[in-house]
């Protein structure tokens, strides 16, 4: 019974270090440096966010639908379920749920015109088609 306790408390830390310690897509792009999660958030005012909100195409049936819900940025991915992203800073945001990140660029009249997903080591850039 003792080692079966063990073997569960010694699972639970490593899922715990993996979660909280991981490089992550963004890390391997160089896009930000490794630290536990939450140290790594910025904060980032409504304002800043809703400059990312609109809808992005990378291909006619691959469509990111950015949107804010108070003070969370909202992701969804055409047939895929909207998950939140969390800041790195005003531009770079990473999934928690996936090894995943998106930057946000090329700002006109002050909203984003392309996000980049950074996944798998490949970066792929959707732009603009709607607000």
């Amino acid at each position: 019974m003792k080692k079966q306790i063990v073997y569960l408390l010694f699972y639970a830390f490593v899922c715990t270090a993996c979660f909280y310690f991981r490089p992550g897509a963004a890390h391997r792009a160089g896009w930000e440096a490794m630290v536990p999660v939450d140290e790594r958030r910025a904060d980032v005012s409504k304002e800043l966010m809703d400059r990312n909100v609109g809808r992005y195409q990378l291909k006619p049936t691959f469509i990111f639908n950015v949107r804010r819900e108070g003070d969370r940025l909202m992701v969804g991915i055409t047939n895929q379920p909207t998950h939140r992203v969390y800041p790195i800073n005003e531009t770079v945001w990473f999934y928690r749920v996936v090894d995943a990140a998106l930057r946000f660029d090329e700002f006109k009249d002050g909203k984003a015109q392309t996000v980049t997903l950074l996944q798998n080591g490949i970066e792929q850039t959707a732009e603009r088609i709607s607000d």
